[in-house]
C-alpha cells in the first residue's frame, strides 16, 4: 500500500519533470529560431565566416539574441548557436566561443546533457543525481575549455 502510494507520487512527478522539460525546450527553440541571422545580417558575416570557413562547418545556424546571455548551443539534429549582440567580442574571442560550442556539438555532449536531463527527471527526488549533474556539466565545460585553449579542437565537417 506504503509502496503503491510512494511509486505514483515518483511516476506523477517523473512525467510532471518530463513535461516541464519538453515545454521549456520548445519554448526555448521557438524563441531562438526568431532570431536567427540571414547572410545580409552585418552581425551574421563575422560569425558565419568564422563558422562555416575556419571551422569547415556548415551544418549550423546562428541566432543573435538582443539580451545578454551566455553563449551557447542548441539542438542535437539542427544545431543553432546563440550569441548575444550586447557583448562585444574580438574576432580571436569571437572564433574561440564558436569554437567552443561547436566543439560541443562535434563531441556528442548535447546528447549526454539530453540523456542527463532526462535521468534527472526520472530521479527528480534524489540529490545525489542534481549533485551530479552539475558536476558532469561543470566537468564537460573544463573539458572543452581544454581541448579549446590546447589547440586540438576536432575540425571535422558533419
Amino acid at each position: 500500500m506504503i509502496l503503491d502510494i510512494g511509486l505514483i507520487i515518483w511516476g506523477i512527478g517523473s512525467i510532471f519533470q518530463i513535461i516541464i522539460m519538453i515545454r521549456s525546450n520548445i519554448r526555448l527553440r521557438r524563441y531562438v529560431k526568431n532570431h536567427v541571422i540571414s547572410m545580409e545580417n552585418p552581425i551574421a558575416e563575422e560569425i558565419i565566416d568564422i563558422v562555416q570557413n575556419e571551422l569547415l562547418f556548415e551544418k549550423i545556424e546562428v541566432a543573435v539574441l538582443p539580451e545578454f546571455v551566455s553563449p551557447a548551443i542548441i539542438g542535437i539534429k539542427q544545431p543553432i548557436l546563440i550569441i548575444s549582440e550586447k557583448y562585444c567580442f574580438s574576432r580571436q574571442e569571437l572564433k574561440l566561443v564558436c569554437e567552443h560550442e561547436i566543439n560541443h556539438y562535434i563531441k556528442g555532449d548535447l546528447i549526454l546533457m539530453a540523456i542527463i536531463n532526462i535521468v534527472s527527471c526520472i530521479q527528480w527526488w534524489n540529490p545525489v543525481i542534481h549533485f551530479f549533474k552539475e558536476e558532469l556539466i561543470l566537468a564537460l565545460e573544463l573539458s572543452n575549455d581544454f581541448q579549446i585553449y590546447s589547440g586540438s579542437v576536432v575540425k571535422t565537417k558533419i
